[in-house]
């Protein structure tokens, strides 16, 4: 399998199709281990034959970071290979503890407070896990268009079905914030944002315990954390994602995407006399925020918040306003000075260069 000729045959005589079709067995199939498919794919040295870059020479380009300041396109073909394989392996390293993650959130899931919870989509969790590496990575094709290399990957190289794309694209897209916001818990409330978690859940929906689960791996990687895979480092991180896993559950933000709007568009603008336009965006998004600050809030609340938004929101255009009339005003009197004095200065200028009206003295004759 590691031969240059077998690598080769699965390029030009195997359909992506095919490739695809044999891939969904290792991540769905009956009594399928995906975590040890994929390590045994990389192990092989067979993952950037499934997983497959842009061909060289192709109207696709590959561009961005493959490593925090590496340029992937600033790198020789050579360069290029090397690199790949090094993501793969970076890429089974990680893969190889979905599993334990996995069984953790289940046994939480079987508990009393948790059976309500968010599923997750084991096979778009390792996919996620598997790509995470190349996040970074992008595909420019001859029209210029701009696609994230997971995404192309999926759609074009293992012929996964338009969903799929959309939700590791999104996953993919959003696992950075969440594991920012992962990296600053300390296992308590005391620092728990809800406001920025309830955001993030919203643009992720039903794929937030699957980012949530790969923050929590990529976090256990951190140099500076996990310098040797020892078994109580793992379950520390284990038990931390658990940990902010019930605090969502405490705080009843699982599934607050699907809370209903207090107020509908044409509500708000009728409320605050707005006109037409963009401009509603921003107070859906203000109302979005105030739901997630007040689960409790009335739409009479609602609507008192967004009043007090509107009132900020045109003191704040009307001293800008002002502020902009002033330099205008400025501006307008520092040309007329400078209009002023170039007049003086050419004025003067014409006086000096005319000629002298006073007859020359030509001494006294006698």
């Amino acid at each position: 399998a590691k031969s240059a000729d077998v690598h080769n045959s699965l390029h030009v005589k195997v359909s992506r199709e095919r490739v695809g079709k044999e891939l969904e067995g290792v991540l769905s199939g009956k009594n399928s281990r995906a975590s040890a498919g994929l390590e045994l794919i990389t192990d092989l040295k067979l993952a950037g034959c499934v997983f497959e870059f842009p061909h060289d020479g192709s109207s696709n380009t590959v561009e961005g970071e493959l490593e925090k300041d590496v340029e992937y396109n600033s790198l020789t073909m050579g360069e290029k290979t090397q690199a790949r394989e090094q993501t793969w392996l970076k890429s089974a390293n990680l893969t190889k503890h979905t599993s334990t993650f996995l069984n953790a959130f289940k046994q939480m899931q079987n508990s009393s407070t948790a059976q309500n919870m968010t599923p997750v989509d084991a096979r778009i969790f390792h996919l996620s896990t598997f790509l995470y590496p190349l996040r970074k990575l992008n595909v420019v094709d001859a029209k210029e268009k701009i696609t994230p290399l997971p995404s192309y990957i999926i759609r074009d190289s293992i012929k996964f079905k338009n969903k799929d794309v959309q939700s590791i694209t999104c996953l993919l897209a959003n696992v950075d914030d969440m594991r920012d916001i992962f990296t600053t818990f300390s296992n308590s409330s005391d620092n728990f944002c809800r406001l920025r978690v309830g955001l993030l859940m919203r643009n992720l929906k039903d794929l937030w315990v699957s980012a949530l689960l790969l923050a929590g791996i990529v976090d256990m990687h951190r140099k500076e954390y996990f310098q040797q895979e020892t078994v109580p480092e793992i379950d520390a991180c284990v038990e931390k994602v658990s940990i902010f896993l019930q605090e969502i559950q405490r705080q009843g933000l699982d599934g607050c995407w699907k809370d209903r709007p207090l107020m509908d568009g044409k509500a708000i603008l009728k409320t605050l006399g707005l006109p037409r336009g963009p401009i509603i965006g921003h107070y859906l998004q203000e109302q979005t925020k105030f739901m997630l600050l007040n689960p409790l809030g009335t739409t009479d609340d609602c609507e008192i918040h967004l009043k007090a938004v509107r009132k900020r929101d045109l003191e704040i255009e009307a001293e800008e306003a002002k502020a902009k009339a002033e330099a205008e005003a400025d501006a307008e009197a520092q040309n007329s000075s400078d209009v002023c004095m170039e007049s003086n200065l050419e004025k003067n200028g014409n006086e000096s260069s005319e000629p002298s009206l006073k007859r020359p003295n030509t001494g006294d004759k006698r």
